[in-house]
């Protein structure tokens, strides 16, 4: 029987520099061959679970290369072992999927200069605030303002992929020297140690926060744990373990080191978050009515952020799915993870609808800075959302009706630039997306079934180029290149 404990064991055997070794090299290959269907996060969380339980003392031994494949397959058959993962029914297919895409698909995100232009919008030029500036707190806490941030990163991405330009420099998971000559060129030497210090592990203690989750066979479904810290020195050398976690820095590094560091950030954000919405909504020229004018006009205390064309209710949700919900998916851990957030839309989407409209019909779309693996208002009702809302319409004499949950619509803020593009391209309405994808995540056939809104719009609606004047070039501020 494969615990951990035996892996463990394993492991403790060996020098921590040999497996480290052996893993990098690894994975280098995987991404030299650009094997998609290798588990790559099996290997991210073995060097993390190797720096916490071996060191490079003589009286361990240099791992073997069936040695370091038994490893690997002890893993492998632990992984299995998490009954969270089952194909017994409709429902647990649903909720497995979920659970295997909150573990694979950041690992699968592809760069695009959007990225960066959505993070100079969000950070650098909008604000809600006249007392709290952004930049002044990053540079407060990281050492770097915003901007340099942003630039170093884009460099750092270039120097990465650089063998897609040149396919002699081929790059091998190393920052080696003409990294660090060029960087110097065109910045001062104390910017780079900045830098590098802030997103590079280098000691044992550095590893063990890197994941909220405690039970190991639940950290290899917790993969995305990187995203803070992509570098490791090891052997006196920077090295990233896959490149594509490096994207997951570029489009999740301020707001996740602002929102554990900084105490005025989430409010702000919110803010902001609501204020970049709107953005799609004037280029295109939708009718809508925000938050303010709903108030005032419906007399509500808590009204939600906007109203668009006569039925389309907007919820705007600054906040990131936990862990523990992404892996576990328990009613009862979704229902408290999500009781303030995502619930709580979903009321003041029912709640609106009802004072504006009682006898019409509206949909809803709640919109999150990350992706919540959430699927549509149908699955969510299904796994948390049926017991809460049926108690708060009984308390409030609101017939579901009004915005059934068939009607209600998960959106990361990544796919409504992607809805954006796609409206004022003149190949979709706002309400015709959403029909679409009530219509695929309906369907019985497993093989056109949708569960995430990221999947409509990879099918029918995925713009071939970005265009929105809010987003359009705003990367070329940042100076890289020149």
């Amino acid at each position: 029987m494969v615990d951990f404990d035996l892996i463990k064991g394993r492991i403790q055997k060996h020098r921590l520099s040999s497996i480290i070794h052996n893993t990098l090299e690894l994975l280098n290959a995987v991404q030299r061959h650009d094997n998609k269907s290798y588990p790559v996060w099996n290997l991210l969380t073995l060097i993390k679970w190797a720096y916490i339980h071996t060191t490079d003392s003589i009286l361990r031994t240099p791992i073997k290369e069936h040695e370091y494949q038994q490893l690997l397959e002890l893993i492998r058959t632990f992984e299995g072992k998490y009954a969270g993962i089952s194909f017994e029914s409709k429902s647990k297919v649903r909720q497995s999927f979920k659970i295997i895409a909150n573990q694979q698909f950041p690992l699968q995100d592809k760069f695009h200069n959007s990225i960066l232009s959505r993070q100079i919008v969000l950070y650098m030029q909008l604000q809600s605030s006249t007392t709290f500036n952004l930049n002044d707190e990053f540079k407060r806490l990281a050492g770097i303002n915003l901007k340099s941030f942003l630039e170093y990163s884009y460099f750092t991405f270039f120097f990465f992929n650089f063998e897609n330009v040149r396919p002699d420099m081929r790059y091998e998971g190393d920052l080696f020297e003409s990294y660090f000559t060029l960087f110097r060129s065109k910045w001062e030497d104390e910017e780079l140690h900045k830098y590098l210090d802030l997103l590079t592990l280098k000691e044992r203690d550095d590893f063990k926060n890197l994941q909220k989750l405690n039970n190991e066979v639940l950290q290899l479904y917790e993969t995305n744990f990187f995203t803070l810290k992509p570098f490791i020195l090891f052997r006196n050398q920077y090295r990233i373990p896959h490149k594509r976690i490096f994207i997951q820095t570029i489009k999740h590094f301020i707001y996740n080191y602002l929102k554990e560091n900084s105490t005025f950030f989430p409010e702000e954000f919110g803010k902001r978050l609501e204020k970049y919405v709107e953005l799609g909504l004037v280029e295109n020229k939708i009718p809508f009515q925000n938050e303010t004018i709903l108030k005032t006009k419906y007399q509500l205390r808590k009204v939600s952020d906007f109203l668009v064309e006569p039925d389309v209710l907007i919820e705007v949700k600054a906040i990131e799915l936990h862990p523990r919900s992404g892996v576990l998916r328990t009613k009862d851990i979704l229902v408290n993870d999500l009781g303030n957030t995502i619930i709580k839309a979903y009321t003041q989407l029912l709640e609106t609808a009802c004072k504006i409209n009682p006898n019409n019909e509206f949909y809803g779309i709640i919109i999150t800075y990350k992706e919540m693996y959430l699927g549509f208002g149908a699955d969510a009702w299904n796994e948390f959302l049926k017991e809460p809302i049926e108690a708060f319409c009984l308390l409030n004499s609101i017939d579901l009706s009004i915005l059934p949950p068939r009607n209600l619509f998960f959106i990361n803020i990544e796919d409504w630039d992607y809805m954006m593009q796609s409206i004022k391209d003149g190949n979709a309405t706002l309400k015709s997306i959403l029909m679409k994808a009530q219509e695929l995540n309906a369907l019985d056939n497993p093989v056109e079934n949708v569960m995430l809104m990221e999947q409509v719009i990879t099918k029918h609606f995925l713009p071939s180029q970005i265009t929105l004047a809010y987003l359009k070039d705003k990367h070329l501020q940042l100076n890289v290149l020149t």
